[in-house]
């Protein structure tokens, strides 16, 4: 199959040339940013900078696009985080297939089998299950290490300190389970803790409060 991207962001960076490298060979590339587009096809074969978004001669038997109508349609969803910067292997990414007719399935299954073993058919409510769950998992907990680091800073501590127990924290979560490996003041009852941390934590509401609703939660699930 031959393939076209409309977009030249994260995900596309790093699954064009994936696509490519397994012989599904991207034909074109589309950005309002032409230099984007101009960057990702530096990175593939044979593709072409396309400068206008009428595909109506286009050879590509797939395009790819973050959102659109079409005839035959489906949605390739590879769970994953991606930045440009850093390097994905595809083979420890799921990938998630929803397809409007059998045909577009077919196309997006072949894709993602030779991306990767990990694939599966899913619904609409499903994904969006997904999706939500990736927030908590990945989005959310990188927000509170950015917290993290900023109270660290505020007082010119080192965050490279606190290394250590974030990887601890997580290898446990994912070996045991993390409804198995909770640990601190909220799991433990000590509301004098807690009270000390809201104290401490007055000059910024907006964190503190994040603090007590996450600390809520944890201590009602207990």
């Amino acid at each position: 199959m031959t393939v076209s991207f409309i977009g030249s962001g994260n995900l596309a960076w790093h699954l064009a040339p994936a696509l490519d490298n397994l012989g599904f060979v991207v034909k074109e590339v589309f950005s309002a940013r032409p230099k984007n587009a101009g960057a990702l096809t530096d990175r593939l074969y044979q593709a072409e900078v396309k400068s206008s978004l009428d595909f109506s001669d286009s050879p590509s038997d797939v395009f790819i696009i973050k959102y659109a109508a079409a005839a035959h349609f489906g949605v390739f969803y590879p769970l994953q985080t991606f930045t440009k910067t850093r390097p994905i292997n595809f083979k420890d990414v799921p990938v998630f297939i929803e397809a409007s007719d059998a045909d577009a399935e077919k196309k997006l299954m072949t894709m993602a089998k030779a991306l990767t073993k990990k694939f599966k058919k899913i619904s609409s409510e499903e994904r969006k299950a997904l999706h939500v769950a990736a927030v908590f998992a990945s989005n959310f907990p990188n927000h509170m290490l950015h917290i993290s680091k900023m109270l660290m800073d505020d007082k010119g501590l080192n965050f490279d300190w606190l290394k250590p127990v974030i990887l601890e924290t997580i290898n446990k979560a994912l070996a045991v389970g993390p409804e198995y490996s909770q640990t601190g003041p909220a799991v433990r009852g000590d509301l004098e803790i807690l009270d000390e941390h809201m104290k401490y934590l007055k000059s910024d509401k907006a964190v503190a409060k994040i603090y007590e609703l996450i600390s809520q939660n944890i201590i009602d699930k207990s």
